[in-house]
């Protein structure tokens, strides 16, 4: 295959990209959202229901009740991460799961998630260094006779 063959199909591959990237940017319903202290913590904040201080109690809101195709999240100054909702909204099912729910915002009356930006990058609710692994074998026994 010759060089110029690879630079067409990486070319047409780029701009058929481009032209999605466009589109979403142009059609979709998206909900942005700029977390000031994500460049710090290295987490953003994901509401999922408000008007109250106690876990579980608030009407549902944020990601719970949203209408848009994505969320785009400003993580510093110019700089997005944008996702499809329903990709975010697993990886909030799976954070609630994993670590709960943290209050915050004003009066901390928000209750959401605080899911690390890597994962919203990778999609990843549990970190590849994290090993799944049992750390002690199961004890196996012999059926019992009949």
């Amino acid at each position: 295959m010759s060089k110029g063959h690879c630079f067409d199909i990486d070319l047409e591959y780029g701009e058929g990209r481009e032209d999605a990237a466009a589109a979403i940017l142009r059609r979709a319903r998206v909900e942005v959202k700029s977390d000031r202290k994500a460049h710090k913590t290295g987490n953003v904040f994901v509401e999922i229901r408000q008007g109250s201080t106690k876990p579980r109690a608030g009407r549902p809101s944020g990601i719970s009740v949203t209408e848009a195709e994505y969320w785009m999240f400003e993580v510093l100054p110019d700089r997005w991460i944008l996702l499809r909702t329903s990709a975010l909204k697993y990886l909030v099912e799976l954070w609630v799961i994993m670590h709960g729910t943290v209050m915050g915002g004003d009066s901390r009356r928000f209750e959401g998630v605080l899911i690390p930006v890597a994962a919203l990058v990778t999609g990843r609710a549990i970190p590849s260094s994290h090993r799944l692994v049992r750390r002690t074998p199961v004890e196996t026994r012999p059926p019992a006779a009949a």
